[in-house]
């Protein structure tokens, strides 16, 4: 899915109970969660690959590149980390220059390998037990973070900065930040679904504590997200809420850096406007997007205009990007 669909990069953080209502305990299966990666991302018929990009004076400049199984399972992702050479220099893509590749055993994903730009590569093995549970997995492990996964018992990476493992009802996750480690604890209860957790982050800092508050739709996606940390006497409060397909429909900040974003979808989920207010409910920038489709109703080119301030991977002025997609036979 484009990439500016996602804002919320959701961290090593914690979760308090959502309401009896929004438990979802008695959800049939399959859920959100059981779909493919191409399903999730609301693309079309048998895609193999699909490569973003932008074109200026003759010249292809890739955004990012992905590669599907028959299954429409993830096996490739490629962000690309050329943003000083995208010309003009109206979108940024300032990410991490690492390759992501994933492998399955029947569809279960059971590895998945990071080659880091610095030609480092770190391996996350996952193995499954009798959880019955969606196991959270919120690693930024590309292109579709935070997963939920059923039945995952234990996740480790080959250079043990994290491990992630059931004790009881209850999930731990720890990860190293450098030689400090970052502790996160899950709480279930009877949900399928993670209703509580708490995270206590150190770095080099003082320490510092964050809670979510998950609801969910009855289809397991999400529905609401309410995200709270406090860290030296500084309070942080932020509500996400998101559609039935999983894309974000509005962020609300508070706090000394309060704003609103808000987003639009078209019948299709292709993300169509998105509008930022500060914390007065003045509109300081807005985005409108149209889209060319092809044959399968993916689209293949995206055409929208900025004005005003959105973020830094959108710069003001108008921008098309496109998409060539590949499909099996």
């Amino acid at each position: 899915m484009y990439k500016f669909t996602f804002f919320i990069l959701l961290s090593l953080l914690s979760f308090t109970a959502c309401s009896d209502d929004d438990s979802i305990a008695d959800a049939p299966a399959p859920t959100h969660w059981d779909k493919s990666s191409l399903q999730r991302q609301y693309l079309n018929g048998p895609v193999s690959s699909i490569a973003e990009y932008k074109e200026f004076e003759g010249t292809r400049f890739i955004l990012s590149e992905s590669e599907y199984d028959r299954n429409g399972n993830i096996i490739r992702f490629t962000p690309v980390n050329d943003y000083e050479n995208v010309q003009p220099p109206t979108r940024w893509v300032p990410q991490a220059n690492n390759v992501y590749t994933y492998e399955y055993n029947q569809n279960q994903l059971v590895r998945i390998r990071v080659f880091e730009h610095n030609t480092n590569t770190v391996t996350y093995t996952l193995k499954y037990g009798d959880t019955d549970k969606y196991t959270i997995l919120d690693l930024d492990l590309k292109p579709n973070s935070p997963l939920l996964i059923r039945n995952l018992e234990s996740v480790e990476s080959s250079d043990g900065m994290v491990t992630l493992s059931w004790t009881g009802d209850k999930l731990y996750l720890t990860s190293i930040n450098d030689i400090i480690p970052n502790y996160t604890e899950y709480t279930y209860g009877d949900s399928l679904f993670p209703l509580s957790s708490l995270s206590t982050i150190t770095n080099y800092g003082p320490e510092a504590k964050k809670s979510i508050s998950y609801s969910y739709h009855p289809n397991g996606a999400f529905k609401e997200l309410r995200l709270s940390s406090q860290q030296e006497g500084i309070n942080y409060e932020e509500i996400t809420s998101y559609n039935v397909e999983g894309s974000v429909l509005s962020v609300v900040q508070s706090g000394d850096h309060s704003k609103q974003m808000h987003y639009k979808y078209s019948s299709r989920n292709f993300l169509t406007s998105i509008s930022h207010l500060d914390g007065f409910q003045d509109q300081i920038g807005s985005m409108n997007a149209i889209y060319d489709l092809d044959a399968h109703k993916n689209w293949v080119r995206q055409e929208y205009t900025v004005k005003g301030f959105i973020d830094w991977d959108m710069r003001e002025g108008r921008e098309v990007v496109k998409r060539e997609i590949t499909y099996y036979q």
